[in-house]
């Protein structure tokens, strides 16, 4: 069922031979079902084919527009080849009681794949039958008893993939009827592949693969789905282009000291295993009403990464009417950084009022003073986007007729609508632990009574990342610790080494990258990185910063070629970023260079939750290239130098709602690693610990409206105040 646009693309393009698709699954395999996605258009872009995707379930077409179209035949008379997979999703929990809708013709598919576990496809319409002229007792017998008939006229077409999740899934003991009903679905699944293991045969067994969790089932989908592109494009255009290695990136693939964001979730890998187990547990505490999950892990071990680009994509896109917002609360005013998030584009800009465009402003305050009520007209804006979508399901369906597409039909019972689909919002916290580091005990308590007033409100969904060291802090307030009761606390543990792999070499694979092979050695360029990466206490920063360097040393020979030899020059895994950061040092000019030390001593501070470390922190950048203290020439060095790191990937920038720009250091792991910046930093963290006493007097005063009985008095604080400004300017 493909949409006009991509109609009109194949008619243009008459020469192209489509591969039809059918991935068939139930609700309770969105996660599999979402990651098959991923991997379809991953191997597809990989392999230079056009695809066109298509979806049952209307809602999630809209959220994701397919932008990949049909190219035309090639100039030399070969016929190229438009992927066209079609994702039918049945959705028994949420059907009316007369409810039925199903696929015809699953036995003119190129490849149909089902993926099961706790339950099959949905009861089909009286006038589907099996080949026998029986009646299917789900549609996922219709579609492999149709599969395999077809198959036994035509040898090899159409494909069948069955994946089965091993797991034993958690029985809700409450309520009675639907504990009942999960047994049922539960016991029809092992009576299906019962009955197909001795009726179909070694067809049917040779077609099923087991999985026990998401990371297998990837692994699994990736190798087999690329196997079977690839047997299509050497029977259409021949095995010398099947296995030709494309280059769709333009871009580099790797992500340096900068975590990954929701936009790379294309080349976010090695990580599935804990992304399923934070959307368990999220699952899990929205079951419980406690629609929280903190997800814990030590500086440099990604949990940004793991949620923004794992967990986040893979909530919202293709399991119903989602939102999503990220903010931190350092970033600026955290309040303005939060209400600026809500109000953001992929979040709820219906909030906006559209004679107010500061309405952040309004937002922040009333999160700050009126947490409750700010939350109240977030659930009233998520309730009405709720009842719209509902409307327009209702017109989409009702004028969606019967529609035949080149072999593939669909058929959809109109009569019977669906209940109304909850709009979600997920608000993802990073970096929680700058709520405990230079923000004042008021604004903490205002910020935290904001944070549990939106987890309480129906259709919010929070996850929020903590540095392990911060968790003492977070302790501290019971309310906190409330919201991540029961299933809500996640402790990232460290990639394992196949997923260490992953990440070497599946972004490379998506640029169209090789790494090279030591002809003595016959050992290739990744398993150098891997053993290395293994071998390391803080893998990932480094290793991704490496990558990065690496892909940028390809990019003057253009050759697409990873050489060892640069790998070698650049310092190999512990080193490259500290040589890295020496080599933009000593190209620096003079005064660029003495601006070093006052720039990082502004973007560190003393790590409260642990123990003698040094942490990160936020800072605008006119602070650090217009300090008063300096002269003109003084500032011009403090500015080339930020800004030469910044386009180094040494230092990251972000905008606040007010469009200032924030200054900070990517990963921790620059510090330990650069030495002579380390050895600064050391002797100076008792002008660090006088500095943050100072700045916390500093918010007091300020936060009690500059009451001149809260000044510094003439003990020690007025003594370590004269010392910053005499020793340290």
């Amino acid at each position: 069922m493909l949409p006009e646009e991509t109609k009109e693309c194949c008619s243009a393009t008459l020469k192209m031979k489509r591969i039809d698709i059918l991935v068939s699954s139930s609700e309770d395999v969105q996660n599999e079902r979402s990651v098959a996605e991923r991997l379809i258009r991953w191997v597809a872009a990989e392999l230079d084919v056009p695809i066109s995707v298509s979806y049952s379930n209307w809602l999630r077409g809209s959220q994701q527009k397919d932008k990949t179209t049909a190219r035309p035949a090639s100039d030399n008379g070969e016929d190229g080849l438009l992927l066209c997979p079609y994702f039918w999703e049945h959705q028994d929990s949420k059907a009316e009681p007369g409810y039925c809708e199903h696929i015809l013709n699953p036995g003119q598919y190129d490849l149909v794949i089902n993926i099961l576990w706790s339950r099959l496809g949905i009861r089909s319409a009286p006038m589907f039958v099996m080949p026998d002229g029986g009646q299917p007792r789900s549609a996922t017998d219709y579609e492999v008893a149709w599969v395999l008939d077809q198959s036994k006229l035509t040898p090899g077409f159409p494909g069948l993939l069955v994946y089965r999740n091993r797991a034993t899934p958690a029985a809700p003991l409450e309520p009675k009827e639907k504990r009942e009903n999960l047994c049922r679905q539960w016991d029809a699944v092992q009576e299906f592949f019962t009955a197909w293991e001795k009726n179909g045969g070694t067809e049917f067994r040779d077609c099923c693969h087991d999985y026990r969790d998401l990371e297998e089932f990837e692994n699994l989908f990736r190798e087999h789905f690329r196997d079977f592109l690839a047997r299509q494009l050497d029977r259409e255009i021949g095995l010398r282009k099947a296995l030709r290695k494309v280059r769709y990136l333009e871009s580099n693939p790797f992500r340096g000291l900068n975590f990954f964001d929701f936009e790379h979730a294309a080349l976010y890998h090695g990580r599935t295993k804990a992304v399923a187990e934070v959307l368990d547990a999220l699952k899990n505490q929205a079951t419980a009403k406690r629609r929280f999950v903190l997800v814990l892990g030590p500086a440099g071990s990604g949990k940004s990464s793991l949620v923004r680009a794992g967990v986040l994509p893979l909530l919202t896109v293709g399991n119903g009417p989602w939102r999503r917002a990220v903010t931190r609360p350092g970033a600026g005013d955290p309040f303005d950084t939060l209400a600026a998030a809500l109000l953001g584009k992929f979040a709820l800009p219906e909030l906006q009022d559209e004679e107010s465009p500061d309405e952040w402003r309004s937002l922040a305050s009333s999160l700050r003073k009126d947490p409750d009520g700010a939350a109240a007209r977030i659930a009233k804006v998520l309730d009405q986007l709720s009842r719209q979508d509902h409307l327009l399901d209702q017109r989409e369906t009702e004028g969606l007729p019967e529609r035949r597409s080149e072999g593939v039909e669909v058929v959809r019972q109109k009569s019977l609508g669906r209940v109304t689909r909850k709009m979600r919002l997920a608000l993802v916290v990073d970096q929680l632990e700058e709520l405990f580091t230079g923000i004042s005990p008021v604004l903490q308590r205002k910020y935290i009574a904001a944070l549990c007033a939106l987890a309480n409100c129906e259709g919010v969904f929070i996850i929020a990342t903590l540095r392990s060291g911060f968790y003492a802090h977070y302790q501290k307030f019971p309310e906190l610790v409330e919201l991540a009761a029961l299933s809500g606390r996640y402790e990232l543990q460290p990639p394992t080494s196949r997923g260490i792999g992953n990440m070497i070499r599946l972004p490379a694979e998506a640029a169209g990258l090789r790494f090279e092979r030591d002809p003595e050695t016959s050992r290739s360029l990744d398993e150098t990185l891997l053993k290395a990466a293994i071998a390391s206490p803080e893998p990932l920063p480094l290793l991704e910063h490496l990558l990065s360097r690496l892909y940028q040393r390809q990019l003057d020979r253009k050759d697409g070629l990873l050489r060892r030899s640069d790998y070698r020059g650049l310092g190999e895994l512990q080193g490259a970023l500290a040589n890295h950061a020496e080599t933009v040092f000593l190209t620096l000019k003079g005064d660029e260079q003495q601006a070093l030390k006052f720039v990082i001593r502004h973007l560190v501070e003393p790590g409260q939750g642990e123990e003698g470390h040094l942490i990160r922190r936020t800072v605008p950048y006119r602070d650090l290239v217009s300090s008063p203290e300096f002269d003109q020439q003084q500032r011009a060095g403090a500015k080339g130098l930020v800004d030469r790191l910044i386009k180094e990937g040494l230092l990251s920038a972000e905008a606040d709602p007010k469009q200032e720009l924030l200054i900070s250091v990517p990963q921790e792991a620059l510090l330990r690693r650069w030495p002579g910046v380390w050895q600064w930093l050391s002797e100076d963290r008792h002008f660090f610990w006088m500095r943050d006493r100072l700045d916390a007097s500093l918010e007091f005063w300020l936060s009690l409206g500059r009451q001149s009985d809260d000044l510094l008095d003439r003990g020690i604080g007025l003594a370590e105040a004269e010392t910053l400004l005499r020793d340290f300017g």
